[in-house]
């Protein structure tokens, strides 16, 4: 699946304003940073913006959206913190004890999607992900398919499926995924 086919996926589930107000976004293509602009009075839906057209991108920054509770939806950037390139290592820890719930989340939508899965480190003085970061992303993964998926996330999941007629990943799947 290219990024034109998920972000259609993505908009025919979240692109409309008979919805609640937290619920409404479209993907826009973007530059070279990710962004979140929320929904408002001036824009009727949030606007998740991926870093230039890269489907991969666009599937961390929707894992993001979905997993955001529905106040941090209603804020620029979900409301985080972003330290770039450079973090030491306490801040990458602290990075990735925030995202590896994100990340099981979209290791499972890109399965769905067929689009390669690729552990973010977001930093390219380590680019390597910890043992343990790829362990608990694998977990989060694991969990999500034995205890159901949240009611968005299941249904864009459902979306792709009409698209890519693929079925939710295996834990072998998970595993080459993210430990390959």
């Amino acid at each position: 699946m290219d990024a034109h086919a998920f972000c259609t996926c993505f908009d025919t589930c979240f692109a409309h304003t008979d919805i609640p107000l937290a619920d409404r976004a479209c993907l826009v293509r973007g530059g070279e940073e990710p962004l979140f602009l929320p929904p408002s009075d001036k824009r009727p839906l949030g606007e998740i913006i991926y870093a230039r057209d890269l489907v991969q991108s666009a599937v961390h920054e929707v894992a993001h959206w979905l997993y955001a509770g529905s106040e941090r939806r209603l804020q620029e950037d979900w409301g985080y913190w972003y330290i770039p390139d450079g973090r030491n290592a306490e801040q990458q820890s602290r990075f990735e004890d925030h995202e590896w719930p994100v990340q099981g989340l979209e290791c499972v939508i890109a399965y769905v999607a067929d689009i390669p899965f690729v552990i973010s480190a977001d930093n390219l003085d380590r680019p390597d992900p910890s043992p343990a970061f790829k362990k608990r992303i694998a977990e989060r993964a694991y969990s999500l398919l034995e205890t159901g998926l949240p009611k968005r996330a299941a249904r864009l999941c459902a979306e792709l499926q009409k698209y890519t007629k693929k079925a939710f990943p295996s834990r072998a799947d998970i595993d080459q995924m993210v430990f390959a």
